[in-house]
């Protein structure tokens, strides 16, 4: 009986024994031969060692499609003038500006289409005349040519548009820079502008003579044109002080009334005084007026002669001009009258 029972414990220690050793032994063949044993992978990280080791990351990437500067700031806007955004815009299709009221957002505004330039760095935007002052948040949208492109970024910053009355231009002062026509510049001038709320985009700023827009050439103009005068603005003072350059007035037409027009509006002022140029160079004006002055003292020596040849003066030479007869001595109104002379010409 004894031995029964130890023979049958004996048999069932042996089998547990060989369970526990052989289940072990299926699971690493399985998991070495079997195809199916492998767990599914992720596509993402099975290509994470094939990428580019030159390709940027995600921030840069989103850097590099950044459409307008970064830091750039317009300058206050105004109904009327334009108002240019710098970055990249090569992307074909219309730029829009879409502009939204801060403290009024069921205030609607059209979107405005853009004009981008030949280097296609720049968008300019045309600002309606009736857009009311205030501060609004500003946005260029893409609406692109495929349709697939399009593209939306908001403007760094508010846009202030100011009352009326704190962009009213003024003219205080209208001179040249020198009166006289440059003889190495094909005789032109110069002259200077002075007043307030001047544009600092250029293209704004519109200059009559004589109530005629002249036709000029600046940084961001259309025009190109050499033959026209160049606009340009004081680097200290961009938006108190207008330069024209290469300026040629029209023939025998002054005074010139100088006036200034900022933006497409009726924002206009007139210069207080007229501009006038000289319509000789200096040079041919001191020969002019030393000539003036050798005549009118040869004039003054001959008619003194003559009236001493009919006297029948001891002196009637040089020294009948510069002496007087009846004292003998040098005569002070012929000398004063040639001081006087000369003082007035030159």
């Amino acid at each position: 009986m004894k031995i029964s029972i130890v023979a049958c414990l004996t048999l069932l220690l042996l089998f547990t024994v060989m369970a526990s050793s052989g289940e072990p032994a299926a699971v690493l063949a399985q998991g070495a031969g079997s195809p199916a044993a492998t767990p599914p992978q992720n596509t993402a990280d099975a290509n994470a060692g094939k990428k580019d080791p030159n390709a940027k990351g995600g921030d840069e990437e989103k850097k590099a499609e950044k459409l307008i500067t970064d830091g750039y700031v317009p300058e206050p806007v105004a109904p009327g003038r334009e108002l240019p955004l710098h970055g990249n815009f090569k992307d074909a299709g219309a730029w829009y500006l879409v502009l939204t009221k801060v403290d009024d957002k069921t205030y609607r505004v059209p979107a405005i289409l853009g004009r981008v330039n030949d280097e296609k760095t720049a968008v300019t935007f045309n600002i309606p005349l009736e857009l009311k002052n205030g501060r609004y948040f500003g946005a260029i949208q893409l609406d692109s040519v495929d349709g697939k492109s399009n593209k939306f970024e908001p403007v760094p910053g508010e846009l202030i548009v100011p009352a009326p009355a704190a962009l009213k231009v003024t003219v205080e002062k209208v001179q040249p820079k020198d009166a006289y026509p440059y003889p190495n510049a094909n005789n032109k001038y110069d002259f200077e502008i002075a007043g307030t709320n001047f544009s600092r985009n250029l293209p704004d700023n519109h200059v009559l003579i004589n109530g005629v827009q002249l036709p000029l050439r600046c940084q961001g103009c259309l025009s190109k044109d050499a033959n026209y005068p160049e606009l340009l603005a004081d680097e200290d003072s961009p938006t108190t002080k207008l330069i024209v350059h290469d300026y040629t007035p029209p023939g025998y037409s002054n005074p010139l009334e100088v006036s200034v027009r900022v933006g497409s509006g009726d924002n206009l002022a007139k210069a207080p005084k007229p501009l006038m140029f000289s319509s000789i160079s200096r040079n041919r004006l001191q020969v002019y007026a030393l000539g003036s002055f050798l005549l009118a003292v040869g004039f003054l020596f001959v008619i003194v002669q003559t009236r001493a040849k009919r006297r029948g003066d001891k002196f009637w030479s040089l020294r009948g001009f510069l002496i007087d007869q009846d004292t003998n001595s040098y005569s002070l109104s012929k000398f004063q009258l040639t001081l006087f002379t000369l003082v007035t010409i030159f």
